[in-house]
């Protein structure tokens, strides 16, 4: 996008972003805007190094290392057995020392995970608020929502192992869609009929994968963070011991408890769940296998495929004139994104060159470079330069002063509408001011504020962002402003008082900043709003407050409520896996079908042998329900043949009747079950067939 350069051209600020969302643009400036208002609270008492948000997928990462360590001290108590894992874990409530650390790990091992889903939630929006969703950030995106697929599955399969209702119900919802996958030879449905019937395997198979997929998180978040530059894998050690002690007050508020015991042929009418792994509970009880199927492909398509869908970038990425290169490397440490390498060169000395396919034309490389011979080509810093000493001289003609506002296209006051040719602006606090934007203020250079500012009457605001949406362009502006990062401000040339620099996190603190800086222009006391201030007081309030805010959060949807959808109807479950038998169907052949075939085939007749159906007819109080058909399993159709009916019941007692044949002939009937069977209400009444023990009732 090139800017327009006719007079009184007004464009939002927002224009000069690199990045924008179609269809969903709006929804994302909402989100933008509620963390522009969590900052304005949060700073209130933390500092810029210890706000929570701004670290949340750091968070993240050392609670999920939380969760993995508990999860293996665990081990010492848990037995991962179907017939024992319920009971180990209720042995924790026992009033000993060692049950109670037991119980301790175990309330650290899910409020941790609880917890990680909670900060990998903010950690998301707070990204697609920044809209770092495509481009050369699609490979973080993919990455991302896979690491946290794997790790909700973790958390799905963790539940599992419990094996209390909730368990139940993550068993046989899980199984409802794998039923529908040609992966097991029964379907999985039958396994969790009967608390009888239990596959031993299959559970172990679940402890086996719950144990193995932190290596698949592992590898996930490596692929996540791979291209950024000075990524936070974890929290430093401040951060840490504050979330294990926080995590430890949550699992001694409400220490983590088990639901009742599993009971496959109870239907649960309503049971507490941990909605933070849990909620598609909800789905797989009121849908059945194929719609759930048919939801899960439709929002992996949309999540995987949004960065080419709906995100658009406006630029190109950044360019090296390498004859002007001068070997500094400090576009090459100063990239947030790993985009910019030092490429040797034939008798001379390496060039710095961009990678177009991880550059995301934040322009902070045009800050970093001394002779500006790198930066993004829609926005240079000489030909801006040279429109920015027009306005000076513009401003001296006019015996006025000059200042000038550099607004970051991110920050909260990125609607105000200003002339990218005259600098004029349609904000009234800005009326005195020439207004330019930058698609990050690390894209402002220190030699252009050296040439503005050489006048005893002049001064430069910088608006940013709290929290940089190019990670790092907040934090070397300061330090080439007010240290020694290069380029840096040559302090003998401009006073750094002449510059204030703002991250305000409403319009309101913007305005007042504004006001307040031609006063103190005067006085040649600048104060910035920049949050690096330290008050112990507000610090311990605002830090309580937000975590009690927090933990309510985790621990009210670590256990809520939750209603099944099921009446309480009592049902009839009947299930076989049983071979028809086989027959063999003979055709004579023709004298000439005969001399097509080799000779040592030529027999009289062709004989094919077939595995035959198995049929089943239900009887309730002598009425027909169901009478059906059952092919064999197998590509060749020579396998047993299953079923799996439910039929609803009224409560009572009722004639149930049950035929079963396996030959070709439909009139005949092999094995038959006639029985006066108890039914009751939020319980299931089970018949199971095989060729060994027949019918059996459970």
């Amino acid at each position: 996008m090139k800017l327009e350069k006719n007079s009184q051209n007004f464009i939002p600020v927002k224009e000069l972003k690199p990045e924008y969302v179609e269809i969903f643009e709006p929804l994302f400036s909402l989100f933008k805007k509620c963390f522009f208002l969590l900052d304005h609270i949060l700073y209130k008492g933390f500092t810029k190094e210890l706000n929570p948000i701004r670290f949340s997928g750091a968070i993240a990462n050392t609670l999920f290392g939380i969760a993995t360590i508990t999860g293996i001290i665990l081990l010492i108590w848990y037995k991962p057995s179907v017939y024992q894992a319920y009971s180990s874990l209720e042995s924790l409530k026992e009033p000993d020392v060692f049950s109670f650390i037991g119980q301790l790990t175990r309330s650290l091992h899910r409020y941790s995970s609880d917890a990680a889903i909670l900060f990998i939630l903010l950690h998301l929006l707070k990204e697609i608020s920044d809209r770092k969703i495509g481009g050369p950030r699609w490979v973080a995106w993919v990455t991302g929502f896979f690491a946290i697929g794997i790790f909700w599955f973790e958390g799905w399969t963790g539940y599992w192992l419990v094996w209390d209702i909730r368990a139940q119900q993550i068993a046989l919802g899980t199984s409802k869609m794998l039923d529908l996958v040609p992966i097991f030879a029964d379907p999985l449905s039958r396994t969790f009929l009967t608390d009888n019937h239990i596959n031993t395997l299959l559970f172990f198979l679940i402890f086996f994968f719950h144990m193995i997929m932190p290596l698949a998180i592992i590898l996930s978040l490596w692929l996540h963070i791979n291209r950024l530059n000075r990524s936070n894998w974890i929290t430093n050690k401040t951060f840490t011991i504050l979330i294990i002690i926080s995590l430890i007050l949550i699992s001694l508020i409400k220490p983590a408890t088990s639901a009742e015991p599993a009971k496959l042929q109870v239907i649960p009418q309503k049971f507490s769940m941990d909605y933070w792994y849990l909620l598609p509970i909800w789905f797989t009880d009121r849908l059945n296998g194929g719609m759930l199927w048919f939801i899960t492909f439709l929002s992996s398509i949309f999540i995987f495929g949004f960065p080419w869908i709906f995100y658009k970038q406006r630029f190109e990425p950044s360019i090296v004139d390498e004859d002007r290169c001068q070997n500094c490397q400090q576009c090459f440490i100063d990239c947030p994104y790993n985009a910019i390498s030092m490429i040797p060169r034939e008798n001379r000395e390496p060039t710095a060159r961009v990678n177009p396919k991880l550059c995301v034309s934040c322009g902070i490389c045009n800050g970093s470079c001394l002779p500006v011979s790198v930066g993004i080509p829609y926005y240079k810093v000489l030909e801006k330069r040279r429109q920015y000493q027009k306005w000076k001289l513009e401003a001296r003609n006019q015996n006025k002063p000059f200042y000038i506002a550099f607004i970051c296209a991110n920050s909260c006051i990125n609607s105000i509408e200003f002339d990218p040719e005259t600098g004029i602006s349609k904000e009234p606090a800005l009326k005195d001011f020439y207004v330019t934007a930058a698609p990050c203020v690390g894209w402002v250079h220190t030699r252009t504020l050296e040439i503005l500012l050489l006048e005893e009457n002049s001064g430069a605001i910088i608006i940013g962002c709290p929290q940089c949406s190019y990670r790092e362009g907040t934090k070397w502006l300061e330090e080439r402003i007010f240290k020694d990062r290069d380029p840096f401000l040559r302090k003998d040339k401009v006073n750094p008082n002449k510059i204030k620099i703002i991250y305000p996190t409403t319009k309101k603190e913007f305005l007042k900043e504004v006001n307040k800086f031609k006063e103190e222009l005067k006085e040649k006391n600048i104060t910035h709003l920049i949050y690096n201030q330290y008050n112990k007081k507000n610090l311990f309030l605002v830090a309580s407050i937000f975590f009690l805010i927090v933990s309510f959060i985790i621990i009210l949807f670590s256990d809520f409520n939750y209603k099944t959808p099921f009446d309480g109807q009592p049902q009839l479950i009947v299930s076989f896996k049983h071979p028809g038998q086989i027959s063999e169907k003979c055709i004579e052949l023709s004298k000439e079908e005969l001399e097509k075939l080799p000779i040592h085939m030529r027999k009289p007749k062709k004989c094919e042998r077939q595995r035959s159906p198995v049929r089943m007819a239900i009887y309730i109080d002598n009425q027909k329900i169901i009478e059906k058909s059952y092919k064999p399993g197998g590509i060749w159709e020579d396998l047993n043949s299953i079923a799996l009916e439910r039929i609803p019941v009224n409560a009572g007692t009722h004639y149930v009747k049950i035929l079963i044949g396996d030959t070709h002939n439909q009139n005949e009937w092999n094995y038959t079950l006639e029985e006066n069977i108890l039914f009751e209400n939020w319980k299931t009444k089970v018949i199971l067939f095989d060729k060994i023990h027949q019918f059996k009732i459970y």
